[in-house]
């Protein structure tokens, strides 16, 4: 597609505010099950997908939680807040209405999660030539697979896609994928090694205007 250039943006902490509500809802889930995490230590974690953390989880406090023993109470819980709590950023509304070319979504969400933000927010649906979540890759973030998936299945090269991320997982993902990455800062200090940080979406350079 030459030099035509297309958005890759994060979901979670990047167009909606829903990282307080599952950071939350896992360090819950995790004390219920006797797994005496910190919140400090979860957000090291933000971005990446759940076998990778929770595989780090059991090493560190001598657990093993299957990913189902964590699901069956975390997921109708996180639905619920997804579905009555959790809003969009109203700078990612105001992208998503001025972006007129390819865009895709690429979380470390899993399918249900993403399919209840997909109805919750059908605006993400309407706008993305392209969803790539957890189900899609063997590795998630900060390997620049999810990236790289997002590119071809727009049919565009990494290097003219402009990446959009909060986490720093997400950017080491988009800078591993040969993507130009922007970080947004939403919760204090920003990722780093982006090409550029934004306060908001609002100044963020759309293809149409590129």
């Amino acid at each position: 597609m030459g030099s035509m250039s297309a958005l890759l943006l994060d979901l979670d902490g990047t167009l909606i505010d829903s990282e307080p509500w599952y950071k939350r809802v896992e360090l819950e889930t995790l004390h219920s099950l006797g797994v005496p995490v910190t919140l400090e230590e979860m957000m090291g974690y933000t971005g990446t997908v759940l076998d990778f953390w929770l595989a780090a989880v059991n090493e560190r406090h001598g657990s093993s939680l299957g990913k189902e023993d964590f699901l069956e109470p975390y997921r109708p819980k996180m639905v619920r807040h997804l579905e009555e709590d959790v809003e969009m950023f109203p700078d990612a509304q105001r992208l998503l209405d001025r972006i007129s070319g390819p865009m895709a979504i690429v979380t470390s969400s899993l399918d249900w999660y993403v399919d209840v933000a997909l109805r919750r927010f059908p605006v993400l649906k309407e706008k993305s030539q392209a969803i790539v979540c957890a189900a899609d890759v063997q590795r998630g973030k900060p390997d620049p697979e999810p990236y790289l998936v997002a590119a071809a299945r727009l049919a565009t090269d990494p290097s003219t896609c402009t990446v959009v991320e909060d986490s720093q997982n997400g950017v080491l993902s988009g800078l591993a994928a040969g993507c130009r990455v922007v970080a947004i800062t939403r919760h204090g200090t920003p990722p780093s090694g982006a090409h550029d940080v934004l306060g908001n979406l609002d100044d963020l350079a759309t293809p149409a205007t590129v």
